[in-house]
């Protein structure tokens, strides 16, 4: 048989008219068309010499014509559906946030007594399980409050807004992505300020309760011992807030 080279693959012809190729023999897209095609079993094709020659040279040329298209569909298609996927979150984070803003302007601002800072330390209760978390709050004259928080999870920003009168405190807290929405009463007497509190994630639905208090921040410190004619004989100065 005498090898014959076309654009496409090679193609072997038959010097005794054993075969002819066809005008649409073989392309990167449709199927080699060749009398050996139609053969179902080897003694067909031997009836054609260098048929199972070809059939291999076509095979493997459109095999790798396929794998090269498969490379250029992953390398187009994939860095395209992580553009449209980090836009479609970086849009529901953006939305997201909003919805929980807007829940603060439910709420109108009184600082009412409330100190300009205020630390807050306590528990927060979760799945059953209960874990220390501490809070620093600015407080402004409008009742708006930003601040920090902290727990075993990390540091979260907080924005929110309180009414001393209603006893009211709304707060949302941010980390990295995830958002929590926190409500409940606060109350200030005595110079000690205590906030019991339920929060919801809005990522996972996660839901938990706090109670936080500034201890005794506020109060004066009080002498603890014992008193002969007017003297403190024994005892310590006692404040929990350092």
């Amino acid at each position: 048989a005498t090898r014959i080279a076309t654009n496409a693959t090679d193609w072997y012809a038959s010097q005794s008219g054993g075969y002819e190729p066809k005008n649409a023999a073989c392309s990167q897209t449709a199927k080699c068309c060749h009398d050996c095609m139609a053969c179902g079993d080897e003694t067909c094709m031997t009836k054609y010499p260098g048929c199972d020659e070809y059939l291999a040279d076509v095979y493997e040329s459109c095999e790798e014509d396929a794998d090269y298209t498969a490379l250029i569909v992953i390398a187009v298609v994939l860095p395209t559906l992580c553009l449209l996927g980090a836009g479609a979150w970086f849009a529901f984070k953006y939305y997201q946030k909003g919805q929980v803003m807007a829940v603060l302007d439910n709420l109108v601002g009184d600082k009412g007594n409330l100190p300009l800072t205020l630390s807050l330390s306590g528990t927060y209760t979760e799945n059953g399980e209960t874990q220390p978390c501490n809070y620093e709050w600015s407080v402004n004259f409008d009742g708006s409050i930003k601040g920090r928080g902290w727990d075993d999870d990390g540091v979260a920003t907080v924005e929110g807004r309180v009414n001393l009168p209603l006893s009211k405190v709304l707060w949302v807290e941010t980390r990295s992505g995830a958002c929590m929405t926190v409500q409940g009463s606060i109350r200030h007497n005595g110079g000690v300020v205590n906030v019991q509190a339920g929060y919801r994630s809005t990522d996972s639905n996660t839901q938990g309760s706090m109670n936080l208090s500034s201890g005794n921040a506020f109060a004066a410190p009080q002498a603890i011992g014992q008193v002969v004619q007017g003297q403190v004989v024994s005892g310590t100065v006692m404040n929990p807030r350092k």
